[in-house]
C-alpha cells in the first residue's frame, strides 16, 4: 500500500470506481485495478480480488523473483491529508500500474460497494468470543459467520 492505510484505501469503494481486470501477471486469481477517490482528496489505484465469495479483498503485488526491493516507504500509514500534502514530484510511481489507453478502453464504471450499517443486539459472551483473539475486525468476522449461515441455508 506504500503509505496508504487499508482503511483509507478501502474508502474508494464508497463511491463509483473505474475497474479493469489486471492481467499484467499470472496471479492465479482474477485481480481488478480500481481507480477511485477517497475522502474527496486522493485518487488511488488499488489491486483487489474476490476471495472465495467473501467479497473484495485488497492485495499486494505478486511475488516476483526479479524484484525483491519492496521496501517500506513510510514508517507508518499516512492519512489522506498527509498524502495529499506530498508534492507530486516526491511521489514514487515506479510500481503503480500505468493507466494508458488500454485501461481507459476497458474500464467499466462500478457503483459503490458498501455494506449497510445496522444495529444488532447480541449477548456479551458472543462479542467477547469474536474479540478474544483480536479486537480489530471482530464485526467483519461476525458478518462472515452470518454470510456462511445464509449461504448454507440458501442451498436447501
Amino acid at each position: 500500500m506504500h503509505g496508504v492505510s487499508l482503511v483509507d484505501a478501502k474508502r474508494i469503494f464508497e463511491c463509483f470506481t473505474l475497474d479493469v481486470v489486471d492481467d499484467r501477471y499470472d496471479y492465479g486469481e482474477e485481480r481488478v485495478i480500481s481507480l477511485g477517490i477517497a475522502g474527496g482528496v486522493v485518487v488511488l489505484a488499488v489491486a483487489r480480488t474476490e476471495r472465495r465469495g467473501a467479497g473484495s479483498s485488497l492485495r499486494g503485488p505478486p511475488k516476483n523473483p526479479r524484484r525483491n526491493d519492496m521496501t517500506k516507504r513510510y514508517d507508518k500509514a499516512l492519512t489522506l491529508e498527509e498524502i495529499a500534502a506530498i508534492p507530486d514530484g516526491d511521489i514514487n510511481t515506479d510500481d503503480i500500474p500505468k493507466l494508458g489507453a488500454r485501461f481507459w478502453a476497458n474500464a467499466t464504471a462500478e457503483p459503490p460497494r458498501t455494506k449497510p450499517n445496522i444495529s444488532l443486539r447480541v449477548d456479551e459472551e458472543v462479542v467477547a468470543f469474536f474479540k478474544a483473539n483480536n479486537p480489530n475486525g471482530y464485526t467483519a468476522r461476525m458478518a462472515a459467520v452470518l454470510t456462511a449461515y445464509m449461504r448454507a441455508h440458501q442451498s436447501k
